[in-house]
């Protein structure tokens, strides 16, 4: 039995050095492109080309060829704002660690907090995800954020970028439970407070980063890459009012690249995002309408309408028991691209987009030669939740185990009930 082992290691080790090659599939690029009869060629952890097979001038003999069966070859989805990794059983809390007592957590890392032996990990990967944005929440600044695969031993192995990204949850502009004036009143004082603490933490913490640093606060330190634009800022704003606000306070404070979270009301000043260049990452698709005037199509139509005003944006799936849910992340692309969004588009919106967001483009997002070896394959359109079905996955050219516990468990009663 050893000896079998250290021979299908030896096996695996030839077969992930050499590459492979995917044939007679429909590869779709992630930028818009699509090619009909293309073949991929890996080499290593890398791809080393894309295209039709004449115009490769690579030699491609020797590597193991996937036949795509006609199906359809895509780029690893990626999973933005999310607690994938961070939690596992949402009534559970000793099992979600996505959220810290206090307001100001600058300094919290979701990317350590990261668990590659999450049974939602799995599940959620069989679907076409292989990235995800592991989130921090809670608070007024939540911490930092991490681009992970959905696979490795450790965190140290599934982490593409850490620290990449700081989030800031902006303060609600009013709650609509509150029945009485004096409540409201009370709810508006306490809003103002918490900008100006917003306000006073990141002025606060320039001045540290112009000064000498001491004594040393790891709090600011926690901030210093939104100010020379080594990291994003990414703030929670759903209302117009939120968003102009968000807006107003990028710029006081000089933020390189922020990006507006949630945007549910975003279409009433997209003018003023695409004029400040500031993209969006919106909540699932799947959605009720923001306000009882709002029509009940709207957020369905929000990415197509976004996209005409010239607003980037990238689309997530956030709301109850998101970690286990992100698995539909394609199909309520689907339902963009089902409301005006091309089929493309909305791909881009869950591939491109986000690697650009996330800084990872270099990387990922797109199946294009130098890029790694990360994509899948699907029998049918990875967007259509009545034809998608993902047969292969590799990330970093290392095939992927699409089984996982609930695969089993399906088995398992089909068996017992002799169903299957």
């Amino acid at each position: 039995m050893r000896i079998a082992a250290i021979v299908l290691s030896i096996i695996s080790i030839h077969t992930f050095a050499q590459g492979v090659v995917v044939k007679n599939g429909t590869i779709h690029v992630g930028n818009g492109q699509v090619i009909e009869g293309a073949i991929l060629v890996t080499e290593k952890d890398k791809i080393q080309f894309v295209g039709l097979e004449k115009d490769a001038k690579i030699d491609i003999s020797g590597k193991q060829t996937i036949d795509a069966q006609q199906g359809h070859v895509y780029p690893g989805l990626i999973s933005m704002y999310t607690s994938i990794g961070l939690t596992e059983i949402d009534y559970v809390r000793a099992s979600n660690d996505f959220f810290e007592i206090g307001s100001l957590n600058a300094h919290i890392r979701a990317g350590i907090a990261y668990n590659v032996d999450s049974d939602i990990l799995p599940t959620v990967l069989s679907n076409g995800i292989l990235v995800a944005q592991a989130t921090p929440r809670g608070g007024l600044v939540a911490g930092t954020s991490a681009a992970m695969y959905l696979n490795g031993w450790t965190f140290e192995e599934a982490q593409i970028k850490t620290d990449e990204g700081l989030h800031i949850n902006w303060p609600l502009f009013y709650a609509e439970a509150l029945a009485t004036d004096a409540a409201k009143a009370d709810f508006a004082t306490n809003r103002t407070k918490e900008i100006l603490k917003l306000k006073t933490f990141f002025t606060e913490a320039k001045a540290y980063h112009l000064g000498t640093k001491t004594p040393k606060n790891l709090r600011f330190e926690g901030v210093k890459g939104v100010f020379d634009s080594t990291q994003s800022v990414y703030i929670v704003a759903n209302k117009a009012k939120e968003i102009l606000e968000v807006i107003a306070f990028v710029k006081e404070m000089a933020f390189g690249k922020p990006i507006i979270v949630g945007a549910n009301e975003a279409l009433a000043v997209a003018a003023e995002l695409h004029d400040q260049h500031i993209p969006v990452v919106l909540y699932r698709v799947h959605n009720t309408p923001p306000t009882p005037e709002s029509d009940v199509d709207y957020a369905y139509t929000l990415p197509a309408k976004l996209m005409k005003a010239g607003v980037k944006f990238a689309l997530s799936y956030y709301g109850d028991m998101e970690a286990a849910h992100s698995r539909n992340l394609p199909f309520i692309a689907g339902t963009a691209a089902a409301y005006g969004l091309s089929k493309e588009e909305a791909l881009a919106a869950i591939t491109s987009i986000p690697a650009t967001l996330l800084g990872i483009a270099d990387k990922l997002g797109t199946l294009q030669a130098g890029k790694q070896a990360s994509f899948i394959i699907s029998k049918g359109d990875i967007l259509d939740m009545k034809t998608s079905k993902v047969t292969i996955a590799y990330i970093k050219g290392e095939k992927m185990d699409i089984n996982d516990k609930q695969k089993a468990l399906n088995q398992k009663y089909l068996a017992k009930y002799k169903l299957n």
